[in-house]
């Protein structure tokens, strides 16, 4: 009996035993040491940064970096001296968004802050294709080709919080600046196209109107008139002015300039071409007039009519609303009486040079636009009677004047070939006849170089 006792105890320890082992098909035990994948099981801190507070330092930073003075977006994140991050979405970004910028060298790319960071980095990866090739620094100088970039700016804020932000966007790098003229041979009175290729430091946004690019303004400057110009901004990449050849300007070589400024300095100049003025011969015209047509062109009546002409002509639209030649104002059968450029004499004197074309028609015969644009002037003068003025874009402006009736408003868009007008012997004038006139940024040319030239053509060079 003690044996069978001990027996069936034995038996309960080995099966009290085997209950305890771990089971082959069992999940180890838990390690003390996570993987690198692995997520820690650390339950959030009562500490994290609050968001309300974060908003209100990243609002501190909107705006903060600028690029020629031009706001960017920027990706911002702050932590609290334990680490705590808070990502705030676009909190701090300005409506500029991602940007394309345009400029010659990586030291014109130079970010600005209104809160200056601990410390910033400037880096540039070469876009090929959908590829990065290599990254490039602000020492690295310029090499031609399209370019992303980031800016991190790094900044201590008060009560212990940091913050990071982030930059980007694209940056085409131009090389070096080159005028192309339409000729470099000219004749007094005629129009010279000149555009302007290479380094301009510019965003893609801005408008075709504004002729003043990323806070620099470009101006041609031309020593046969001592003046200058502005040049404006044209497909993206190029600069476009026609320059005029006064009819007064002293024949011989010269070469105009290409000049950058900014914010009211020094100009500094980037391009230079050569040009050749060559001399026009003019003739005479002797006018017989009676003394009460005479009586009217006098000093302050001239000074008057200049006075309303000068304010008609005194805001051009910077890009050209012209395509392709300009037409003839007046319908066939007209005849040329006086020459653009004759010199003028009233019973023997000299009275002026001719700043226009005299074009004799019937009276009431049509009057046409020679290009498309906007009428800045209509109505009534002493010298020029009846007169119409408009605006081609670039500078360019064309006059119409002595007409019998005005068809157009002051503010109406006129097509070319539009009438606008009807021929007249108003103001000082002998007969029915259409003075035309052409002014190129301030200076009289000859109103018909625009219609067997166009102005225009140096922007789409054949190829040769």
């Amino acid at each position: 009996m003690r044996r069978l006792t001990a027996l069936m105890l034995m038996l309960a320890l080995l099966l009290c035993g085997c209950a305890t082992e771990p089971s082959q098909t069992s999940e180890p035990a838990p390690s003390s040491v996570i993987s690198p994948s692995a997520e820690p099981s650390v339950e959030p801190s009562d500490e994290q940064l609050p968001t309300e507070r974060a908003a209100e330092l990243a609002k501190t930073l909107k705006g903060n970096c600028t690029i020629n003075g031009e706001k960017l977006a920027g990706k911002i994140s702050i932590t609290d001296g334990e680490g705590n991050l808070c990502e705030l979405d676009n909190v701090a970004s300005d409506s500029t968004g991602y940007k394309t910028w345009y400029t010659k060298q990586f030291e014109y790319f130079a970010p600005e802050f209104a809160i200056e960071p601990e410390k910033f980095d400037v880096s540039f990866v070469e876009m090929e294709g959908d590829y990065d090739t290599r990254t490039y620094r602000p020492a690295d100088r310029s090499k031609p080709g399209e370019y992303r970039y980031n800016i991190r700016a790094e900044h201590e804020l008060e009560d212990g919080f940091y913050a990071v932000v982030n930059y980007e966007g694209t940056i085409r790098v131009f090389g070096d600046v080159a005028l192309a003229l339409d000729t470099d041979i000219v004749r007094q009175g005629d129009l010279l196209p000149v555009v302007a290729s290479g380094a301009f430091a510019m965003s893609e946004d801005i408008k075709p109107s504004n002729t003043s690019v990323s806070g620099f303004d470009y101006e041609l400057y031309l020593p046969h008139t001592d003046s200058t110009q502005p040049m404006t901004l044209r497909d993206g990449d190029r600069l476009y002015a026609v320059a005029q050849i006064s009819v007064a300007a002293e024949p011989g070589d010269y070469t105009m300039e290409l000049r950058r400024s900014k914010d009211g300095g020094d100009p500094e100049v980037i391009a230079t071409a050569g040009y050749h003025i060559e001399a026009r011969e003019f003739d005479r015209q002797d006018l017989v007039t009676s003394s009460s047509t005479q009586s009217i062109y006098t000093s302050s009546n001239l000074s008057s009519d200049n006075e309303k002409m000068r304010t008609a002509r005194s805001d051009s639209n910077p890009q050209p609303y012209f395509k392709g030649l300009f037409s003839c104002p007046l319908p066939d059968g007209w005849v040329l009486t006086t020459e653009f450029g004759q010199q003028r004499y009233v019973a023997g004197k000299f009275q002026s040079r001719h700043a226009a074309r005299d074009m004799a028609a019937p009276l009431g015969t049509d009057v046409y636009a020679t290009a498309p644009g906007k009428v800045t002037f209509a109505g009534e003068l002493i010298v020029s009677g009846n007169t119409i003025v408009i605006d081609h874009g670039a500078g360019i402006f064309s006059s119409y004047s002595h007409l019998s009736e005005i068809g157009v408003e002051e503010g109406d868009f006129v097509e070319q070939g539009a009438t606008i007008g009807k021929v007249g012997s108003t103001g000082y004038s002998t007969g029915p006849h259409l003075h035309f006139g052409l002014v190129a940024s301030g200076y009289y040319v000859d109103p018909l170089y625009p219609q067997e030239h166009d102005l225009l053509a140096v922007l789409n060079p054949s190829e040769e």
